[in-house]
């Protein structure tokens, strides 16, 4: 879809140039997606101008002629003309090779800020020798997520970080119970029973939620599902993959 950028405000993803959140900022350099071109600072100039409260991390060539490739706070790919009077927001295919530029490009923001996710305010579970990890944005009420959490279970040599990630829209109880597994101080013991039994705990003394910290990096992310697992290359895998799925996808494949 090309819009002129005086209707960029309807759109749902390009209203977050607008806020003034912290930005979790990629700064681990990209490849270009051609060769040099000496537009390339006129339109990053263009864009800064017309985008005022984006941080612009990169302009880049396309293998279109007068399209160029705009990634902005960090982790938004954009589409823009040389005058940068229309913009493009969605994926570019290579129908060729079968592939999306767009995700190339994301997954390789993504491998750059791996280091970055809040692991912090993460329910931890390691298994064996832990040696590899996964990260998993799940929703305590969502039916996907207990099933990859079952997929999970002969899972062995390595480590889990769970983002507790509940989407009100679908599931208006699921913060509160978040609040309440995040807030014992056995976390897994509490993750597991409920995920495994559907046993909650007993209310607990209050502490700092960390939902909000964990909604912000799952919004720059692009998580707008569960589960949603977040791979060290970069790579995520939206739903309830079955385990051989995931052990292959870990390996490299």
């Amino acid at each position: 879809m090309t819009v002129s950028l005086t209707s960029l405000r309807p759109l749902q993803r390009l209203a977050l140039l607008a806020l003034s959140l912290p930005l979790l900022l990629l700064t681990a350099p990209v490849l270009a997606a051609g060769k040099q071109d000496a537009n390339l600072d006129k339109i990053k100039t263009l864009v800064t101008q017309k985008m005022p409260r984006a941080v612009i991390n990169g302009v880049y060539t396309t293998p279109l002629p007068n399209l160029y490739e705009v990634v902005v706070n960090g982790s938004t790919v954009l589409y823009v003309d040389s005058k940068v009077n229309y913009l493009i927001q969605g994926e570019m295919i290579d129908v060729q090779h079968k592939q999306s530029l767009t995700e190339q490009r994301l997954t390789s923001l993504r491998k750059a800020a791996y280091s970055e996710l809040p692991l912090d305010l993460a329910i931890r579970e390691v298994r064996g020798t832990g040696a590899r990890t996964l990260v998993v944005f799940s929703d305590p009420d969502c039916p996907f997520c207990h099933q990859l959490e079952q997929n999970l279970k002969p899972m062995t040599d390595v480590t889990i970080y769970t983002l507790l990630y509940p989407i009100p829209q679908l599931h208006p109880d699921a913060a509160r119970k978040s609040d309440l597994i995040w807030c014992q101080p056995n976390r897994l013991a509490a993750w597991r029973n409920w995920m495994d039994n559907k046993a909650l705990p007993e209310a607990a003394a209050s502490c700092i939620s960390p939902l909000a910290r964990i909604a912000e990096t799952g919004q720059r992310w692009g998580v707008d599902g569960t589960p949603a697992i977040v791979l060290p290359d970069g790579r995520i895998m939206p739903g309830a993959y079955p385990l051989a799925e995931i052990e292959k996808a870990l390996s490299g494949q």
